[in-house]
C-alpha cells in the first residue's frame, strides 16, 4: 500500500477533506489537553536542540537499536514471558499475551 500512488492520492485527499471540515481541531485538541501539549511543546524543544548541537556532541539513544548485534548489551535469557499490558492505575490483569523469546544466531 504504501508504494500504491492512487492509495496514498485517497489518502492524502481524506486527510485534505476532513483537515477543511475541522479547521478547529488541533486548537480545541491542545485546549482540552493542557498537560500532553506541555509535554509535547518541551520534547520538541529538546529535539530541536539536538538538531542544532553537531553529530560528534549528541548523545546517543541506546534505547533505539544495537549497531552491533553481534555485541551483546543487554542479555535476555530465552523463555516463555507473559506480556502484560501496562498502564499505571490498571488494578486487574487485561488479558496477557503468551510471548516466546528465542535467540537468533544467524543474522
Amino acid at each position: 500500500m504504501a508504494n500504491d500512488r492512487e492509495y496514498r492520492a485517497g489518502q492524502t485527499d481524506c486527510r485534505n477533506n476532513w483537515i477543511a471540515k475541522n479547521p478547529d481541531y488541533w486548537i480545541t485538541y491542545r485546549e482540552r489537553n493542557p498537560k500532553y501539549t506541555k509535554r509535547n511543546r518541551e520534547k520538541q524543544k529538546e529535539r530541536d536542540r539536538l538538531k542544532r548541537i553537531s553529530k560528534a556532541d549528541r548523545p546517543t539513544p541506546q534505547s533505539l537499536a544495537k549497531m552491533h548485534p553481534s555485541m551483546p548489551q543487554n542479555h535476555i535469557i530465552p523463555g516463555v514471558y507473559e506480556l502484560i499490558p501496562g498502564k499505571k492505575n490498571n488494578l486487574a490483569k487485561m488479558h496477557p499475551l503468551i510471548v516466546e523469546i528465542r535467540e537468533i544466531t544467524d543474522c
